[in-house]
C-alpha cells in the first residue's frame, strides 16, 4: 500500500497560477498560494491535511460527474498514468486521467461513466471550472475578506 507515500507527493500538476497570475488558488492543483509556496517545508501532517481537503473537494466534484462501472476495467485504465500519480489519492488518479484522456477516449474501455456530459472535453472543462470554484471559494471562506462595507453587526445595528 502506498498510503504514506501517498500523502507525501506534491499535488502539484506543472501548472502554477499562484506565482504566474497572483491568484490565490492555484488552477492546476487547486492549493492556496501559501500551500504552494511553503509545501517543502510542511510537516508530514500538514501535508495530509492539505491532500485530504484537496481529495473531499474532488470527490464532492467529479463523482457529481462520473461514476465507476467497472473497477477492474478502471485499475487497466489508469494503469498507463505516469508514475507520480500512481502514488496519489484515488480521486486524483480519475481527475489525471480525465485531464490525460485523448478527446476521443471511448467510455466502453475505461470501466468509467459519465453521468450527464458525456463529450470528454466538455466533461473536464466543466469539473475543472467546479474545482476551481470550490477550491477558491473555500479559500474565501479560509482567508477572504469581506468586501461589503458594512458588518453585519452594524447592519443588525440599524434597524
Amino acid at each position: 500500500m502506498h498510503h504514506s507515500k501517498t500523502m507525501l507527493t506534491s499535488p502539484c500538476v506543472g501548472l502554477c497560477s499562484t506565482s504566474s497570475l497572483g491568484d490565490n488558488v492555484c488552477r492546476g492543483c487547486l492549493r492556496y498560494a501559501h500551500e504552494v509556496t511553503y509545501w517543502n517545508g510542511y510537516s508530514d501532517h500538514l501535508k495530509q491535511q492539505v491532500w485530504q481537503r484537496l481529495s473531499q473537494q474532488a470527490e464532492t466534484i467529479i463523482f457529481q460527474h462520473i461514476r465507476i462501472r467497472d473497477p477492474d476495467l478502471w485499475q487497466v485504465a489508469q494503469s498507463n498514468l505516469p508514475e507520480r500519480w500512481q502514488h496519489s489519492p484515488p480521486v486524483y488518479r480519475l481527475w489525471a486521467w480525465l485531464r490525460m484522456a485523448p478527446s476521443a477516449t471511448t467510455w466502453q474501455d475505461t470501466g468509467l461513466e459519465p453521468l450527464n456530459i458525456k463529450d470528454i472535453t466538455q466533461l473536464r472543462q466543466s469539473i475543472e471550472q467546479k474545482l476551481f470554484n470550490l477550491a477558491e471559494a473555500s479559500w474565501n471562506y479560509a482567508y477572504g475578506r469581506y468586501t461589503c462595507t458594512e458588518s453585519s453587526t452594524q447592519r443588525g445595528n440599524s434597524r
